[in-house]
Formats: structure tokens, sequence, C-alpha cells
């Protein structure tokens, strides 16, 4: 699995196996805007669960499988990272402030919303020669 800041670099290597195997086979610095990978290995019917930490800037997860036929369509799933937006909680009135209509009360300073990266979770099965299920919903 690979965090990325931008797939341009990730799209032109997938284009042919050898940019697959090259994926697979090089460090990180070598691959165009990524920040971080996390390398799993996989056995038939294992179930894994892994939690990682979404690195500073990375907009897509790449999700890079080595088969003994190195089809890009087979072998790569990328997913952008969703940002979600958390509405600030509502501050309600005093009985003071509706029978005063507010002229003595302070202004509230207003709560921003917050928005961040949302959480991923991605079921994937992988068959003999291709990813067969690939699934992702994001909270």
């Amino acid at each position: 699995m690979i965090q990325l800041t931008d797939i341009t670099g990730l799209n032109t290597l997938i284009k042919t196996p050898a940019g697959v195997r090259t994926i697979l086979s090089e460090s990180i610095e070598m691959i165009p805007s990524a920040v971080s990978e996390e390398i799993v290995t996989l056995a038939p019917n294992q179930t894994l669960t892994l939690n990682l930490a979404r690195q500073q800037d990375a907009k897509f997860i790449a999700v890079v499988s080595g088969f003994a036929e190195l089809k890009p369509t087979n072998s790569v799933k990328i997913l952008s990272i969703p940002i979600i937006t958390i509405k600030a909680p509502q501050v309600d009135k005093s009985w003071f402030d509706t029978l005063t209509f507010g002229l003595f009360s302070d202004e509230a300073e207003q709560i921003p919303d917050i928005i961040r990266p949302a959480t991923i979770k991605i079921q994937g099965q992988f068959g003999d020669t291709a990813i067969s299920k690939f699934d992702a919903q994001a909270f």
C-alpha cells in the first residue's frame, strides 16, 4: 500500500507490466509523489486488519499486488482519500437571551466546522492471478 500526494507519476508507471514491477521492487524514493509505503504479504484465505496513519499531504492510496502476470488492470487499485466535514455544534440561546432579544448577551464566537480526511475501510480479495474483489468505504 502506497500513500501518494499525486497519482500522475504512478499512472505513468502502471501502464506496463515493467512499470508495476518497478513499483514492487524499487524503494519508495523511486516512486513519484509517494510519501509512505506499507509492505504486506498475504497468503490465500488470509484476513488482515491494518491501521495506517495518513501521511501529511497524502491524497491517494495505491494497492499494488505482485502476481505471476503483472497486468496493471489486475494488480493495481487506486483510491482517493476523501475529505469529510464535521459540523460544529449549535449553541442554544438561554431563556434570558430569548426574552431580551439578545440585547444584553455577549456575542459568542462561532465554532468552525472541522474538516479532516476520512477514515477508509478497504476490503479486498486476492485471487491467483488478480485482485478479484475490491471495495472501499469512507466514514
